[in-house]
């Protein structure tokens, strides 16, 4: 004879499996979220590591500010996590982005930082100027903002080439790493522009192997932050013979391509990539990184440029902070995400 209590053992051992089950989900909840009372618990770094993505070679500017975080940001995260970078460099940016948006790369943690390789990538994918981005500034948030600057066109100084202008009927070559950043693009949109027959050589490995592409005569120019050319001028001689930005960000004595322009499409274009330069030197993280990572991010950046130390490095070294804000960027990524189709559809039409 089958008793009550033996009909009901099955459904205890379910009801125990369902209470543990429960319990431990609302461990995990507390601890991504906040305690039963509603107060956030500290997203705590302790024993992670953080991992700083640098979309392009070890040899450029991009690199040399992925590793300058990663000597100072750690201290000001909670639990002072490792930092380690690691360069992800391809297509101008265009293999970092992807990996993150496809999300082969997990930013589910809060332990994935990544910087493009200047202001060009972001600004580009909201078009995009290659079939082969597969990610969009909406897919990014801005967490760190050192650096907002303008994209400088160099020439070798010994050319005859002064002004944009004389770019015409000279079959320049620009080096570059693939078609999702300024040293590619910017070449291109002058062909455009101006008629003038610049040829991109693709394949560099990052913006020192560039530099020194001039230096051994494999390349004639580069299009690259100023930041990046400063550090690396002593490689080869070179003359700057027009900037793409804001006009308070252009150093004094290089024109602004604006000056240059005369019919509305290239305004439209050029005006386009010149809103970029918020991005230069700004780092961000995939949207599925967790809202509670990147407010203590985005505070460990701000910790971390206010930090003695930092400055004191960053003076000697003669590396420039400053000229915008995560704000500014996070603006600017709101902006180029929801760009009028009209204007894209313009905009590819121009650059295809």
């Amino acid at each position: 004879m089958i008793k009550v209590k033996d009909l009901l053992k099955p459904v205890r051992w379910h009801l125990t499996v369902v209470l543990f089950f429960v319990a431990v989900m609302s461990m995990v909840i507390i601890f991504r979220h906040g305690d039963q009372h509603g107060n956030l618990i500290p997203f705590n770094y302790s024993g992670k590591t953080v991992t700083i993505l640098v979309g392009a070679g070890p040899s450029g500017g991009t690199s040399i500010y992925g590793h300058l975080v990663k000597q100072f940001l750690g201290k000001h995260l909670p639990g002072n996590p490792e930092i380690i970078v690691k360069n992800k460099q391809g297509g101008g940016g265009i293999k970092m982005g992807n990996l993150l948006a496809s999300g082969k790369i997990d930013s589910t943690e809060g332990t994935v930082i990544a910087l493009f390789p200047g202001a060009f990538p972001l600004a580009a994918s909201s078009i995009p100027t290659s079939s082969k981005m597969k990610y969009g500034p909406g897919d990014f948030v801005a967490v760190g903002a050192l650096l907002n600057e303008a994209t400088i066109v160099a020439v070798r100084a010994d050319s005859n080439v002064y002004t944009v202008m004389d770019l015409r009927n000279q079959g320049f070559r620009w080096g570059a790493s693939g078609k999702g950043a300024s040293p590619s693009l910017v070449p291109e949109f002058l062909n455009r522009t101006f008629g003038t027959d610049n040829k991109v050589v693709y394949g560099y490995r990052g913006s020192g192997s560039m530099i020194k592409s001039i230096a051994t005569g494999e390349t004639d120019g580069v299009v690259l932050a100023m930041s990046t050319l400063k550090k690396k001028e002593k490689i080869v001689p070179l003359r700057y013979i027009v900037a793409i930005g804001s006009k308070d960000l252009i150093p004094e004595g290089i024109p602004d391509i604006q000056d240059y322009l005369k019919d509305e499409k290239s305004k439209v274009l050029w005006g386009f990539f010149s809103k970029s330069n918020v991005f230069a030197r700004t780092f961000v993280v995939h949207k599925s990184t967790p809202p509670e990572a990147v407010s203590i991010i985005t505070s460990a950046f701000l910790e971390m440029m206010n930090d003695p130390e930092f400055i004191k490095f960053t003076t000697e070294k003669k590396l420039p902070i400053g000229g915008g804000t995560v704000a500014d960027a996070n603006e600017a990524l709101k902006f180029y995400a929801n760009i009028d189709p009209d204007i894209r559809k313009q905009l590819l039409e121009m650059i295809r």
